[in-house]
């Protein structure tokens, strides 16, 4: 209902919301369970998100390679991609 209330409804093939499914980042278990419902595996994913405590950390602890979107440079000390914008996403994997 809140992505459709946003007007993005249909965007996305694949929503788990934590509500739902009992558990929450960082727990790792609702990244595995997102994995698993698009049936790719840790090794071929990425996780973007904005804070290190819960996207950064869960990432790390489900295996998948974290990506840190941080548009302000407030973490400049995260030993992770840093991104400025959503728009960098698909330059920064052609080059992986």
């Amino acid at each position: 209902r809140d992505l459709e209330g946003a007007g993005y409804a249909g965007l996305f093939e694949t929503v788990v919301d934590s509500h739902v499914v009992g558990v929450e980042k960082p727990d790792p278990q609702i990244f595995r369970i997102a994995m698993e419902r698009m049936s790719v595996t840790p090794e071929t994913a990425v996780f973007l998100g904005d804070v290190p405590s819960v996207d950064v950390a869960g990432a790390r602890a489900a295996g998948l390679t974290p990506l840190l979107l941080d548009r302000h440079d407030l973490y400049t000390s995260i030993d992770v991609p840093r991104l400025r914008s959503i728009a960098e996403l698909p330059r920064w994997i052609a080059t992986v």
